[in-house]
């Protein structure tokens, strides 16, 4: 009977979270493969690394849609390897099934989030916890988990069934510990890990957390042998693989070291126990106090109940001065608890950002190593969502068995606020699917007449997108980010842009030269592996709102395609070369032609000197860009570079420009600021704040880059104050040189025989 109770039990739970997941997602049922979740940003992105992978890539650990001609790892490439590979070896070897890839992956998140609740059931069985009970929390649990918020665009983490899994798999073994398990608790790691390497920390830290309150029990060191057996399985074993596999193979030296975030994609207490998905908490915010609203990675909100049975239980460890945990389940299963409560507890406190945001230890988050990758630290607090949860139920449903009926309706009304809020909070996530235009017969981008694509190498979308170098950085801009994509899922034509993680900084380098003002001949193009045109795609709305669109290169550009804001152009290789020629030309007439003044070294299109030009060549430095010296000092000091009025100073429109080393991790990310301020009381009239990849104008095949900023001065009688600093590098050398300040109508040259120099910018004669 007890068996057949079980089985009943099982497939109750798995009927009605079916019919739930039907409920909520029914379009995905009916539009499995012709429709996407998210059309412009990250989902759309990941739809691209996962089909591509699937249908054009050459090997199972590389990823070539973007960043061309590069390509990526799959894993920071978002092509989660254990599904597209799974469906790339049956594609290439059964029977292809690549063209369901919408449907494969859509099907893949709700079987998750299908068996999240069966493992979270599962859960609550062990805890001596009833059938009818433990179904609707754990379907309430399901609904209401943060990984279901990530099926609007972080796919890889929309996987609600891990972290039950990884609990479950870790009570198993507290009951009886064995070699299955660990082996099934390693696969788990790989497998996760595999959907998005966030999962590949949590599930870590939290074996890790189970291990160490294991040990510190007492007598338990004398089996440490038994335990790190057990740990090298679960943990080691599967580090061991994505060292070798992500590391060891890794042709890029020269990821990111300290990715930003980490101090904003944090959670908040707010983020936890308030949630804006909530009726109640939206009254809350709009009529009696207004709630402070946080970034979403740091969401992990565990609900009303567990907000309530916190705080009893905060109230009760107070009591027990925090020396044991305030609360007595199950004896044989206490262990397992007191551990999780523990490690979700460090992991919540982690989340938050502590220790590192406390004042004064702000800076020992340069000392955490890899762990610094992990940027996004409010994912961390997931973790305390189940266990907070897994308590809180499982305490009252104790509860209401040990006392008169009224305690069996207050956990009936528990329940119902569970459903009820899960019920808001999947419903208020935008998971609506979208249909894209090109997807339609006769739509398709293969359908352009006289359009060959097998003519092109890779696409070269404007304006310009790449994002997870952490160093320089170009916002996606939708519409032609999902243009370009759409192209190469319907060619396999690549793309230069890139949304991926970590990326090479060598790499964005190049990129990014390829963008910028004709200069220098583009590094990047003796790593195309042939002569092919690139497919120019221009976002005509955009790079018209944009002042600084790079419009240079439709110069030589041939129009091949025009409909709505789309234009494709076909962009030879060598229009890259004859650019930089035409300007050199072009400045070289411009000296010819115009009259100009000596001013020193310089000669400028204005009588008076009205400027301030630094060459530093007087200071000896380890790097400098022209002449023979720079400006060189430490970067966590304050560099002042200019303080005063400038020579024969006027109101109206200047520009500022200084060279800058940038080809080292973190570099294009210096501050530097222009403040214009009244020298009789110091009131500021302006202040221009920027990283240094803001307004980058040219870069050098030397890595040397030149920041320049238009602005606009005030008052004649104003001071000008311009200084750099970046506080995280410290003692690392700041490079600068060719400081220059001049009204923006005035323009300044110098030629020898051997050079042209304009602007601070120099070409050599041929």
């Amino acid at each position: 009977m007890q068996n057949r109770a079980e089985i009943f039990g099982v497939a109750l739970l798995l009927l009605l979270s079916f019919l739930c997941i039907h409920l909520r997602f029914e379009s995905y049922f009916h539009h499995p493969n012709s429709k996407v979740i998210e059309a412009w940003g990250d989902g759309y992105k990941t739809y691209l690394a996962l089909f591509y992978h699937i249908k054009y890539d050459q090997t199972y650990s590389r990823l070539e849609a973007m960043n061309y001609p590069y390509g990526e790892h799959v894993v920071p490439g978002d092509a989660q390897p254990a599904l597209s590979n799974t469906v790339r070896f049956i594609s290439r070897n059964i029977i292809d099934i690549s063209d369901r890839y919408r449907a494969i992956l859509h099907f893949t998140m709700l079987t998750s989030l299908w068996l999240s609740g069966l493992f979270l059931y599962l859960i609550f069985r062990k805890l001596k916890v009833a059938i009818w009970y433990a179904i609707p929390v754990a379907i309430g649990l399901t609904f209401l988990s943060p990984p279901l918020a990530r099926m609007g665009a972080h796919f890889g983490l929309a996987h609600p069934v891990a972290i039950p899994l990884l609990m479950y798999l870790l009570l198993r073994f507290e009951e009886r510990p064995n070699w299955y398990i660990s082996g099934f608790l390693a696969f788990s790691v790989l497998l996760f890990a595999s959907f998005h390497f966030y999962f590949f920390a949590i599930f870590v830290f939290t074996i890790t957390g189970y291990f160490c309150y294991k040990m510190i029990q007492k007598g338990a060191w004398r089996q440490w042998k038994f335990y790190a057996g057990h740990y090298s399985i679960q943990v080691i074993l599967p580090f061991l693989f994505f060292f070798w596999w992500m590391y060891l193979n890794d042709p890029v030296t020269d990821r990111p070291s300290a990715p930003w975030g980490f101090f904003y994609a944090r959670s908040y207490w707010e983020s936890i126990f308030l949630s804006f998905s909530q009726p109640f908490y939206q009254w809350v915010n709009e009529h009696w106090i207004s709630i402070r609203k946080t970034d979403p990675e740091g969401e992990a909100y565990v609900g009303m109940v567990a907000f309530a049975a916190t705080l009893i239980l905060l109230i009760r460890w107070v009591r027990n001065r925090l020396q044991k945990v305030p609360f007595q389940v199950s004896d044989a299963h206490q262990g397992w608890l007191n551990a999780h409560f523990y490690t979700a507890i460090i992991l919540l406190l982690f989340a938050c950002g502590l220790p590192f945001i406390l004042p004064g230890l702000e800076d020992f988050l340069k000392y955490m190593g890899p762990l610094r990758q992990f940027r996004a630290a409010g994912r961390f607090a997931w973790l305390f969502y189940y266990v907070i949860n897994i308590l809180s139920f499982t305490l009252l449903y104790h509860w209401t068995t040990k006392g008169a009926r009224w305690r069996t309706a207050l956990a009936t009304f528990a329940v119902t606020v569970l459903l009820y809020e899960a019920s808001h909070f999947s419903h208020f996530q935008n998971l609506e699917l979208d249909s894209i235009a090109e997807d339609e017969p006769g739509q398709r981008f293969t359908d352009i007449p006289n359009l060959n694509f097998k003519e092109f190498q890779a696409t070269l979308p404007i304006p310009y997108y790449n994002v997870g170098a952490e160093n320089l950085i170009w916002q996606l801009s939708g519409y032609i980010g999902q243009k370009t994509q759409t192209i190469a899922f319907q060619t396999g034509l690549p793309t230069t842009g890139a949304m991926l993680t970590r990326t090479s900084l060598s790499q964005t380098y190049n990129q990014t030269q390829l963008v910028l003002p004709p200069y220098r001949h583009p590094a990047i193009l003796q790593d195309f592996p042939n002569q092919k045109p690139l497919l120019l795609a221009w976002d005509i709305t955009r790079n018209n709102e944009n002042p600084n669109s790079p419009r240079y290169l439709l110069d030589g550009a041939q129009l091949l395609y025009e409909k709505g804001e789309l234009q494709l152009y076909r962009l030879p290789l060598q229009s890259f070369d004859d650019r930089i020629k035409k300007r050199r030309q072009t400045i070289a007439q411009a000296m010819d032609t115009t009259r100009l003044y000596p001013m020193g070294a310089l000669l400028s299109t204005d009588s008076i000197r009205n400027f301030v030009h630094y060459a530093w060549d007087d200071r000896p430095a380890a790097r400098h860009y022209f002449g023979k010296g720079g400006y060189e000092g430490k970067m966590g000091d304050l560099h002042v570079l200019f303080d005063n009025t400038l020579p024969a100073q006027q109101p109206g429109k200047y520009v500022f420009s200084v060279w800058t080393f940038l080809k080292k991790d973190q570099y294009p990310t210096v501050l530097y600021e222009l403040i214009e301020y009244n020298p009789a009381d110091g009131k500021e009239v302006q202040r221009n704040r920027y990283r240094a990849y803001h307004t980058l104008s040219e870069l050098d095949n030397n890595g040397w880059g030149l920041v320049e900023l238009p602005f606009e001065i005030h008052d004649p009688n104003n001071r000008i104050k311009i200084f750099f600093q970046h506080d995280e590098l410290n003692r690392s050398p700041l490079w600068l040189d060719e400081f220059l300040i001049r009204p923006a109508a005035t323009q300044l040259y110098r030629k020898t025989e051997s050079l042209l120099w304009h602007n601070t910018r120099w070409w050599e004669i041929k």
